[in-house]
């Protein structure tokens, strides 16, 4: 059709209110119902081709895998200005790319690659393994062994072995295996 162009559409909206008004009441398809009224009604969709990396994240074992792609470099943050999470948490010297941020405890031992965010602890007695991200204001407590996790912000990780794992606020663990 005149007009289109041979890209893959990666499943994003961002909707203004108008396209929002263009729902109807019972479930529909946005391609197929809701951008074809919206073109009725004079309105306009538009779409943005991205060249950067992009990574689909909707299953636990995707967002850890990007977790696992930005802390092992495999992702080029130069095409992210601004937004890489390594900006405000400088590597640690001696250390192979473990990033902490400059308000985060880190008493435990580390190997990384390893990102502790903002105002984020881990005890001594803890051990961060390779491929750990700390999310903010997270509490990694003695005897909490972690290889290959994603801690969320606000989680507190207890004693044990954790692999491979997503620990979130509330003791929810998703397995990412």
């Amino acid at each position: 059709a005149q007009g289109l162009t041979r890209w893959h559409f990666s499943g994003v909206h961002v909707l203004s209110p108008r396209a929002w008004a263009a729902f109807g009441d019972g479930p529909e398809d946005v391609n197929r119902d809701v951008y074809p009224r919206l073109w009725a009604q004079g309105g306009e969709v538009h779409g943005a081709v991205v060249s950067g990396a992009w990574s689909d994240l909707g299953t636990p074992q995707r967002y850890l895998a990007a977790h696992q792609q930005l802390l092992f470099g495999q992702v080029p943050l130069s095409a992210f200005p601004g937004a890489s999470p390594f900006d405000d948490a400088p590597a640690r010297p001696g250390l192979v790319r473990v990033h902490v941020h400059p308000t985060a405890r880190l008493d435990g031992k580390v190997t990384g690659p390893a990102w502790v965010g903002p105002g984020a602890v881990v005890e001594a007695g803890a051990s961060l393994g390779a491929g750990v991200s700390v999310g903010a204001s997270s509490t990694v407590r003695a005897g909490a062994q972690l290889n290959r996790c994603a801690v969320l912000d606000g989680a507190e990780v207890g004693p044990g072995l954790y692999e491979d794992r997503i620990l979130a606020p509330g003791g929810v663990s998703l397995a990412a295996a």
